[in-house]
């Protein structure tokens, strides 16, 4: 898998982390998103990064029904860290 594919699975992850209703899901889920990759940014075995690689696919997908779940099932009350001026 190329550095590009890569980076458009975090971006994905960003912007599905995003999605969440909850400001502490969405903080929580961007915060280990970010923390993950920069872990194994400078991995160059081919064998654990293809590991990786299926893993954070299949983390992806959970992702992505939880951020659609959460949008499902919001009062649409926010936290007053949340409020803009």
């Amino acid at each position: 898998m190329s550095s590009n594919q890569v980076l458009s699975l975090y971006r994905q992850f960003l912007r599905y982390g995003n999605k969440f209703a909850s400001y502490n899901f969405r903080d929580y889920t961007i915060r280990r998103s970010r923390d993950g990759f920069r872990a194994n940014m400078n991995e160059t075995n081919p064998e654990k990064l293809a590991v990786l690689i299926e893993k954070a696919k299949y983390d992806l997908a959970a992702l992505k029904r939880q951020a659609t779940i959460s949008q499902m099932y919001t009062k649409g009350e926010h936290l007053v860290v949340e409020k803009h001026p």
